[in-house]
């Protein structure tokens, strides 16, 4: 880390990001010291700290790298490296950004973070030329519905189905009796914004919050000079909106009806009350109060969800995963919903898995998982042998696999937490662990 005549000092520090960081320990401040630095939990904040970078003492030829596996023997560790030019950024080597500087160092990039595939539909020559400007700069794809294109209607049946978001350009009237016969709930229904072919107006008339269509009405807006026509209830009066916060935090929330109870609190002028089992730092929105239990909230961010608040669900879990040699995606599934109703663990906080690398031909465990949409790491005993902490061992596990606990160690491996500890049932065992995750409003 250090040279002679180049740098005799290291700095460990992070980029700014919802948890903020004073003034004097900004990043382009620390870095126009010139000294070595490492830097922690941004791997998704990857821009920026460019940005900062360049801002200080360093230039576009200071060597930089993304380190991957840091400190583990298996597989060996890899060095992406590239210097923080501007025109290009750093090494665009497939390094997932989840496994970047680990071990502790490390931080998975959420999902919220991902962004938005839309895909335009235009009617008109001038709304297609409108969607392809769009689709320049918020990609996605692009069709003319008739004129030798596909029908309105098979169109919409397609991409209501695959797409994240759909975009009209065209009338109001068109997109809502092409969208009607799909709709079923505001907790699974894509966004939908329509666009008249002029690109005055964006207006969001599906999923506003939880499918994101208020958000990218705004980001089509920005794009084309349009103004956003933003007609939901809370954002109208510029009110508190439960649902979309929460998407912005990466929450599933559980029980959408209740949305509209605490929404209609916040409109009444009343007050609704939260319960966070994490820190929850930052001034609270108008109307908006803390309380001391779940049971007494109005809305509650738990993993462990109980009583009659509306629940938001950190997606945060890590499902460690050990089985027998052809256990069925059936077995998989029971031994899941029996471990989550033995803990009051919410199922919807898993967003991926893990295991030892000799399940990894299991078509059981793959086909569980692809059914969950989890992405699904392995791990050799050696790793998972040199994961730090204490776990529940078993002699049975251990000459069999050459580590003493697979689902614990396996879990904690891509995260930061273990929060449920190793549980039996009919072979199979599972636990869970929690990524680093932080909340806070504002």
């Amino acid at each position: 880390y250090t040279l002679p005549t180049v740098s005799q000092t290291v700095i460990i520090t992070r980029m700014e990001g919802r948890t903020p960081v004073p003034e004097k320990e900004k990043l382009a401040s620390l870095a126009s010291h010139g000294a070595t630095m490492v830097i922690f939990l941004s791997i998704g904040l990857i821009d920026k700290v460019q940005e900062a970078l360049l801002q200080g003492a360093y230039t576009s030829a200071t060597p930089a790298a993304v380190v991957y596996n840091a400190g583990r023997e298996h597989p060996p560790e890899r060095h992406h490296q590239n210097r923080p030019h501007r025109g290009g950024g750093f090494s665009r080597h497939p390094v997932r950004a989840q496994q970047a500087l680990r071990p502790r160092f490390y931080h998975r990039v959420p999902q919220r973070s991902r962004p938005v595939t839309p895909a335009y539909a235009a009617f008109t020559e001038r709304g297609l030329r409108l969607a392809e400007k769009l689709a320049a700069s918020l990609p996605g794809s692009v069709t003319r519905c008739g004129h030798g294109g596909p029908a309105l209607a098979q169109w919409t049946a397609a991409e209501f189905v695959r797409s994240d978001a759909l975009v009209f350009v065209g009338a109001v009237g068109i997109a809502v009796r092409a969208i009607a016969p799909h709709c079923q709930s505001k907790a699974s229904d894509p966004a939908v914004v329509v666009l008249d072919e002029c690109g005055r107006f964006a207006v969001p008339i599906l999923s506003g919050h939880l499918g994101g269509a208020n958000d990218l009405a705004r980001q089509l807006s920005a794009l084309c000079g349009a103004v956003p026509v933003i007609t939901t209830a809370t954002d109208a009066n510029g009110i508190f909106a439960v649902d979309e916060w929460a998407k912005h935090q990466n929450c599933q929330v559980l029980e959408p009806a209740r949305i509209k109870a605490v929404s209609g609190k916040l409109l009444a002028g009343q007050t609704a009350s939260v319960w966070s089992e994490f820190p929850l730092p930052g001034a609270a929105p108008a109307g908006v109060i803390p309380t001391q239990t779940q049971d007494a909230a109005d809305f509650a961010l738990t993993l462990f969800p109980a009583g009659k608040a509306l629940h938001l669900v950190p997606r945060i879990g890590v499902l460690g995963v050990g089985c027998k040699r052809g256990t069925t995606t059936e077995q998989l599934e029971a031994a899941f919903a029996a471990f989550c109703e033995a803990h009051g663990l919410a199922p919807a906080c898993i967003c991926a898995a893990a295991s030892i690398d000799l399940k990894q031909n299991e078509a059981g465990l793959l086909a569980f998982c692809q059914a969950h949409r989890w992405k699904l790491s392995f791990y050799s005993a050696a790793q998972l042998q040199a994961a730090p902490g204490t776990f529940t061992p078993s002699h049975f596990v251990q000459s069999v696999t050459g580590v003493d606990n697979v689902c614990e160690r396996a879990a904690l491996l891509d995260a930061e937490k273990l929060i449920v500890q190793k549980t039996a049932r009919d072979g199979v065992t599972v636990a869970v662990a929690a990524e680093h995750w932080e909340v806070r409003f504002g």
